[in-house]
């Protein structure tokens, strides 16, 4: 049994299901081949579900509670960064081709988190709080739904300029 368990994610080049502990403010590892959990790996509070950067490696964890998203190297399972998002992070997506992470904000912004370095590398204003984001490989476009009254739309996201290319107003909205 594992504390306050949701959103487990699966890591085929280790086998291994990760798991957000939101209870436990940690993630469990837990190795496919024994069905057992080899490792608890400390983040922030509130840990949500996790996304795989497949490139270096990496773990983004958006941390609810605590407004920040902890990076971990899953060669050593163990956190390498925590950044500081100054609001609640309600979802992510790794872009593999572009080599960023997005994190749709609560305070209806859009952060973009470096690949490689780990680090912020711009936050964008959007409309309003994102309600989903998608990454379409074939088309190089990140897709962020929006929910609210005026803004019930589709914004399509150019990944190498990080800017907004198009809208696609949906009444009664994208969800």
């Amino acid at each position: 049994p594992l504390a306050g368990a949701s959103k487990p994610l699966w890591d085929s080049v280790s086998n291994c299901v990760y798991v957000s502990c939101a209870s436990e403010n940690e993630v469990a590892v837990i190795d496919c081949e024994t069905d057992s959990v080899v490792d608890y790996i400390r983040v922030g509070r509130g840990p949500e579900r996790p996304e795989l950067n497949t490139r270096h490696r990496r773990l983004y964890v958006r941390n609810w509670d605590g407004e920040t998203v902890s990076i971990i190297d899953l060669e050593i399972n163990e956190v390498v960064e925590t950044l500081r998002l100054g609001s609640v992070p309600m979802m992510g997506v790794y872009c593999p081709a572009a080599d960023k992470y997005y994190l749709g904000m609560e305070a209806s912004e859009l952060v973009v988190v470096d690949g490689v370095g780990d680090s912020i590398l711009r936050r964008m204003d959007v409309p309003c709080s994102p309600e989903a984001l998608v990454y379409v490989p074939s088309s190089g476009l990140l897709l962020l739904g929006a929910n609210a009254v005026s803004t019930d739309s589709v914004y399509a996201i150019d990944v190498t300029t990080d800017s907004i290319v198009s809208a696609c107003y949906l009444p009664g909205g994208p969800a």
